[in-house]
């Protein structure tokens, strides 16, 4: 049955923004509102691993003010309520959610673009937060999760929910510090203050992953400053040990999930690239057993060099795999990434799992939808006994014909259901048509499941990298 929504139509108004990446242009597009020199000043300032600044000063696509409004028809999926904007006039991507084990809170993260700011000196894009009473069934307005004051831009939110419902936030203020960690104990209605990760030895940080332990008392945030690192708490974020660098090989790092294991062992997983985002790429495993004092790191997948996108505005390696991971109540783990056959040629994508808390792991499992179809950003999510539910993207029906794919295991990821199209808007913003989306919108999404066991889905669409476009979400009935 068709459902009926409120949404922005393709009226749009610009801004002046910098792309960086890590600053190594992944994911993150710094709007600034500055002049060409004030860009070119700010980029240097900002700086990049080996010190090499890259200013990109160009103009940015959002939501003009007062814009008309038109309708997104759904066709809601077979078990799925069908999809929802976020936002219907908001410039959003790169979604978080979460949702209490125990209660029937929920949370999601957004970083949004083109919004007026909560102050004349607060960030000129920020993070912005949902919550919901009832299991996803109604989300409140959005409110900025930190003003952050003195702060440019936000990116890269990540949010989790303790046993007790606490809430815990990690982000992006700047490139320097880059990344900061906040905590609620009255479901996300007030945070502690931001608190920085970074040592003062590292230039920046960027792209976050967080994992905490069931009471919230372990917190560990794996991120890179070109390399990888983990930095743990272990009095629910108050204080952070120093960051431990967890690689020697000069790669590019972006992490891409984990889990605290019933045991402690504490699991990540990232992809690295070489520093011009050329050649293999590499999925590694980062273990600890001690609290995240060491860590011991494995390459578990090889792919060939990601395809070359070919949308607007959107990086050399925004193909390229981050992977996602995930664990049951029990410690079993899978992991899901991408990767082409041959050189930048479609992409597959794989299920890998381990059943040792991530010592070993079986062999690449395939995934994927029809041959030649293009795949990427895959998420997942744990509960239960063996229960893990994932999604991913693909280009099946075209280039400019996206869609998000369901999959469920029941078995620990030994068999999956089959497919089911979850991004089922039918029309709407001028990116949307009955064959898919134009473009993923941004370069990662997230999955989770409610203490009653629905799934939520969220992730970004858009016409091309630049925008505008806007964050989805859809859940399990």
């Amino acid at each position: 049955m068709a459902g009926v929504l409120v949404v922005a139509t393709a009226t749009v108004g610009t801004l002046v923004y910098l792309e960086e990446h890590g600053p190594r242009l992944r994911g993150e597009r710094e709007l600034v509102g500055m002049s060409a020199a004030e860009v070119a000043e700010e980029a240097e300032e900002e700086g990049e691993a080996e010190g090499k600044a890259r200013p990109n000063g160009i103009t940015k696509q959002v939501w003009a003010a007062g814009m008309r409004v038109g309708d997104v028809t759904t066709a809601a999926a077979p078990g799925w309520t069908g999809q929802q904007l976020f936002d219907p006039t908001a410039d959003d991507w790169e979604p978080a959610v979460a949702f209490d084990p125990a209660g029937t809170y929920g949370y999601i993260l957004t970083t949004r673009y083109g919004a007026p700011k909560a102050c004349g000196n607060c960030p000129a894009h920020q993070i912005w937060l949902k919550r919901t009473v009832d299991n996803g069934a109604t989300w409140s307005a959005a409110t900025y999760l930190c003003p952050c004051s003195g702060t440019k831009a936000q990116n890269d939110p990540l949010i989790e929910v303790a046993n007790d419902g606490s809430v815990y936030a990690a982000w992006m203020n700047d490139y320097a510090p880059g990344v900061v960690f906040a905590r609620s104990t009255d479901h996300g209605l007030t945070w502690t203050a931001p608190k920085a990760v970074k040592s003062k030895a590292m230039h920046f940080t960027d792209k976050p992953i967080m994992a905490i332990s069931p009471t919230g008392r372990d917190v560990y945030l794996a991120f890179n400053s070109s390399d990888s690192y983990v930095a743990a708490s272990h009095d629910f974020g108050a204080t952070w040990g120093a960051p431990v660098k967890t690689n020697s090989d000069g790669r590019y790092y972006f992490a891409g999930g984990g889990a605290v294991l019933p045991n402690g062992t504490v699991v990540f997983t990232s992809s690295s690239f070489t520093q011009t985002s050329t050649g293999d790429v590499f999925v590694h495993v980062m273990r600890s057993t001690n609290g995240g004092a060491s860590w011991t790191q494995t390459q578990v997948a090889t792919t060939p060099e990601q395809p070359t996108c070919v949308a607007l505005d959107c990086p050399v390696d925004y193909y390229g795999t981050i992977p996602a991971l995930a664990a049951d109540a029990g410690g079993k783990l899978v992991l899901t990434y991408t990767g082409p056959t041959v050189a930048k040629g479609p992409q597959r994508v794989y299920a890998i799992r381990s059943a040792d808390g991530g010592l070993t792991w079986s062999a690449p499992q395939d995934l994927g939808g029809p041959s030649g179809a293009n795949a990427n950003f895959s998420a997942i999510t744990g509960r239960g006994t063996g229960d893990f539910r994932m999604y991913f993207m693909d280009s099946r029906n075209g280039p400019d014909a996206w869609n998000t794919w369901y999959r469920a295991s029941t078995d620990g990821g030994v068999t999956w259901s089959a497919e089911v199209r979850i991004s089922d808007a039918t029309a709407g913003p001028a990116y949307v048509t009955t064959g898919g989306f134009f473009e993923p919108y941004g370069d990662y999404g997230e999955i989770a499941t409610t203490s009653t066991g629905k799934t939520v889905a969220v992730w970004g669409e858009g016409p091309d990298y630049r925008g505008p476009g806007g964050v989805w979400i859809n859940r399990g009935l």
